[in-house]
């Protein structure tokens, strides 16, 4: 996780989590990490399936995996 103070003195931070799969426990701890957060803290998540090449790797799992 980053951490970043905005402007408005909200602490910014961004999760990313390593996993591609879609019922990830690593990425559902992020997801959750979302409801817990204090007041004055903002928690956004990356999805990593946005690089593209994670996307490229992901899809190549896929066809192999049939």
């Amino acid at each position: 996780m980053t951490l970043e103070q905005s402007s408005d003195n909200r602490l910014q931070v961004l999760a990313i989590s390593g996993s591609l799969r879609t019922a990830s426990f690593n990425t559902g701890l992020l997801r959750a990490s979302r409801e817990v957060d204090p007041d004055g803290m903002d928690v956004d998540i990356f999805d990593i399936r946005e690089l593209p090449f994670m996307t490229v790797i992901w899809k190549l799992r896929a066809i192999r995996n049939r």
